[in-house]
């Protein structure tokens, strides 16, 4: 669709202009080093990480909205634009996309309240990214009835790429295991916080300029006769 390919163009600079300014930067490719101290410190706080990939070698993009921390919405944005493009960067992204985890159980929940929703809605749909699955992974029984009432009446196209996932995180993290996401490849403890190790060694990386994979499919082969939390299981038809 030409119509649509023009016009996801023009947001796209439309959105990086008002980051990044009319400057040169509008014209390059935006690096860690066009990010300022506030930008690096959102971007460190891991609210969205390149989080390794899943079993058909698509790159999983982990939020945490919990994990929201920034001096102001512009320095969020900006880093979320920068981790974006540092994900295009892999020819496997661009052809296959991401598959996008919402995570909001227990200590993750959201606390935000909306605040920056327009502005981030804004920027995902300039970015030339596509998304090949969402998945929300909640434990709040009133978003999970919203979300589902939403999925209700959203298209054909958009229910079979989002999916909800309901209940604690050990079953949350079965029921992604089914879609080709390990365990393994999520930034969690054992006992459920955040593991910023990864995310951090990456951002080092970015800073010295010899970045690292983020991530790859799982190689093991040994057969699974019990299968356990770090297990990928599989489905019939789920993506």
């Amino acid at each position: 669709d030409t119509k649509a390919s023009a016009n996801q163009m023009i947001s796209f600079f439309e959105v990086k202009q008002q980051l990044f300014g009319n400057g040169k930067l509008l014209a390059k490719d935006i690096t860690i080093d066009d990010l300022d101290d506030d930008d690096r410190e959102a971007l460190k706080v891991g609210f969205i990480q390149l989080a390794g990939r899943d079993t058909s070698n698509r790159q999983v993009v982990f939020g945490i909205p919990s994990a929201r921390n920034f001096r102001n919405l512009q320095n969020e944005l900006r880093a979320r634009f920068y981790i974006t493009m540092e994900a295009l960067r892999s020819e496997q992204t661009q052809l296959k996309g991401v598959v996008a985890i919402m995570y909001t159980i227990g200590n993750f929940k959201v606390r935000s309240k909306g605040v920056g929703f327009f502005e981030h809605s804004k920027l995902r749909h300039s970015l030339p990214l596509h998304n090949a699955a969402f998945h929300f992974c909640l434990d709040d029984p009133n978003q999970f009835i919203v979300l589902k009432a939403g999925l209700a009446a959203a298209n054909a196209k958009a229910r079979a790429r989002v999916k909800v996932h309901y209940g604690s995180h050990l079953e949350c993290q079965y029921s992604l295991a089914t879609y080709g996401v390990s365990v393994q490849t999520l930034p969690l403890t054992a006992t459920y916080e955040v593991d910023m190790h990864r995310h951090l060694n990456w951002v080092d990386s970015c800073i010295r300029g010899n970045k690292t994979n983020v991530g790859a499919p799982a190689s093991n082969t040994a057969v699974v006769t019990e299968p356990t939390a770090n297990d990928v299981l599989y489905m019939g038809g789920n993506m």
